[in-house]
């Protein structure tokens, strides 16, 4: 969206310094996608956000959308909608793709965090669609949410494949420092390696028409329903190149941008709607996983998959 700000209206409550309490901000956003247009015609006609600055901790508190959400989808394509989500360069980002092999990776189990060197664990499994492949054990923020929401899941794992030949490099790279997220020196300038060793590297856009091969992205649940064991793997498999026919993305991004604009879509039609910042893991997933199967990320379950020891 190119947003145009009509007004800043702000009113609200203050202290006896005059540093607000309570805020709120209303501005309008003009345009479908790539212009504005005139008022009349605008789907999103304003935001309110109120801001709460309380002991000196800025936060929003609330956020109103004035919006239609039939009008708001109608007029996209899948492609535009994936384009307003999901940027390819700040979803495939250089820098976190480094940056998944790092000093420690946690899990929890029993209701404890579980600390242990970067990729020291490794197995192999058999991925649908893939093939057999190599994969270690990282930290992933999502281990954090469903940790906090989910406390009586016992053990809770993410595993990321990597080859040999990422591997290797990875290795030069921190032999010599390359990795490395503390400040250095050059010639007068303070430089991070790490973000030096960025700049350097392809620009992620240009990864999209030469990215062949599938993704393979699922969960493996094991536990107890209606008083039986059970473990079942659910998964979906992505074509990079049939993203990029269709996108203009590979499969990283289109597996990232088509779950945060199902997210946003369910926010705006209000089947998802707290007040406050919530995970996707604290909302009705039935809808989601709905729209998973409509928006181009279909996914299969099996049972009595193989468990990763």
């Amino acid at each position: 969206f190119q947003g145009v700000d009509k007004n800043d209206e702000y009113e609200g409550q203050y202290d006896e310094n005059n540093r607000y309490l309570t805020r709120t901000l209303t501005f309008q956003i003009e345009g479908y996608l790539y212009g504005p247009t005139d008022d009349e015609n605008s789907i999103i006609k304003n935001i309110n956000i109120s801001f709460n600055n309380a002991d000196e901790k800025s936060f929003i508190e609330h956020v109103d959308i004035n919006i239609d959400p039939e009008e708001f989808f109608k007029g996209f394509s899948k492609k535009q909608v994936l384009r307003l989500i999901n940027h390819e360069k700040s979803i495939f980002n250089s820098n976190d793709i480094i940056n998944k092999d790092g000093d420690i990776d946690i899990s929890i189990l029993n209701g404890k965090w579980i600390e242990i060197p970067a990729m020291s664990i490794k197995r192999e499994y058999d991925f649908d669609g893939v093939g057999m492949k190599d994969m270690y054990l990282l930290h992933h923020e999502e281990i954090e949410a469903l940790g906090r929401n989910m406390p009586e899941v016992k053990r809770i794992r993410f595993f990321m494949t990597f080859g040999e030949s990422y591997l290797t490099h990875m290795k030069c790279l921190e032999n010599v420092g390359m990795l490395s997220t503390t400040p250095i020196e050059y010639e007068g300038q303070q430089i991070v390696p790490i973000q030096f060793l960025k700049a350097l590297l392809p620009d992620p856009a240009s990864l999209g028409p030469r990215t062949v091969g599938k993704t393979n992205i699922g969960c493996i649940f094991t536990g107890i329903k209606d008083g039986k064991e059970r473990s079942i793997y659910i998964y979906n498999i992505c074509d990079h190149q049939e993203c990029y026919k269709e996108v203009g993305s590979q499969a990283i991004s289109y597996t990232t941008g088509v779950p945060a604009m199902i997210g946003a879509m369910l926010v705006v039609t209000g089947q998802w709607k707290k007040p406050g910042v919530f995970t996707t893991d604290e909302f009705d997933p039935d809808p989601y996983m709905e729209a998973l199967n409509k928006w181009g990320l279909p996914w299969k379950v099996v049972e009595n998959p193989k468990l990763v020891d």
